[in-house]
């Protein structure tokens, strides 16, 4: 202990010193939270209620022929819809969307507040936009769906996308 306090007062003469040295200990502190934070995002997703109500279903696919296996992907989606009472429609572009764009097309697609249009660029782009609606927000809000476009952006296989969509659904309705 006597060494450590040698230490200091050799070091940090004065108190500027000490104060430096504290606020450059928590500069380094924060910047390494950040990279851990950024590295390994932390996602709740669970616990979610199925959404009450009776909403209008409607096409699950839109596609330019984007995806393969594009039943498998349907089931994936059905699968949603069925645990959570969120019908997710997915539609695929090449043009470059902004999310004011998605809300337009949401708005133009759906007449209620209880689905979610994912718009999925061609392969090679991660540019993902999606908007949903009010009441579905209450069960899979914008922390979950970018939970999920994390796991599927670098995808266009349906299968793939099945297996995802399973596990998503699964971690939104699971009870911890």
């Amino acid at each position: 202990m006597r060494s450590i306090k040698k230490f200091f007062k050799k070091t940090f003469r004065y108190d500027l010193d000490r104060a430096l040295f504290i606020a450059c200990c928590m500069l380094v502190c924060l910047m390494i939270y950040g990279i851990l934070a950024t590295v390994f995002p932390h996602y709740d997703i669970g616990g979610k209620k199925p959404l009450e109500g009776e909403y209008e279903t409607v096409q699950y696919l839109h596609d330019d022929d984007i995806f393969s296996n594009q039943e498998d992907l349907i089931q994936g989606l059905e699968y949603l819809r069925e645990k959570t009472n969120v019908q997710l429609v997915i539609m695929t572009t090449d043009r470059k969307l902004s999310y004011g764009d998605a809300v337009r097309e949401y708005h133009l697609t759906f007449e209620d507040e209880g689905h979610i249009l994912l718009i999925v660029p061609q392969e090679g782009s991660i540019r993902f936009r999606y908007a949903i609606g009010a009441d579905a927000n209450k069960v899979i809000n914008s922390e979950a769906m970018d939970y999920l476009i994390k796991n599927v952006r670098h995808s266009r296989d349906g299968e793939y996308w099945k297996q995802q969509l399973y596990d998503f659904t699964d971690e939104l309705v699971k009870n911890d």
